[in-house]
């Protein structure tokens, strides 16, 4: 019981580390991206706020979905080849 138990709490661990390393967001309807360097100021959201320290009821700013329809991605430039 305590494995399962340690097992799943390392798996919450995991995660939360990979999403917090992850510095951008996509919605899935839109495309829109959320970029924690500039943060939604439209809808108080300051820049520098991950996307795991965005409010449970913040919305995608373009087409108003869920924060639960947002996947982490990278976003590549010129500038890192």
């Amino acid at each position: 019981m305590f494995y399962i138990a340690s097992h799943v709490l390392t798996r919450r661990l995991i995660r939360r580390l990979i999403m917090d390393n992850w510095d951008r967001w996509l919605c899935r309807i839109c495309e829109h991206i959320y970029d924690p360097c500039t943060g939604d100021p439209q809808h108080g959201v300051e820049a520098g706020t991950p996307f795991s320290n965005l409010p449970r009821d913040w919305v995608c700013p373009d087409c108003g979905a869920a924060k639960t329809n947002f996947r982490p991605c990278h976003v590549y430039t010129d500038e890192m080849y």
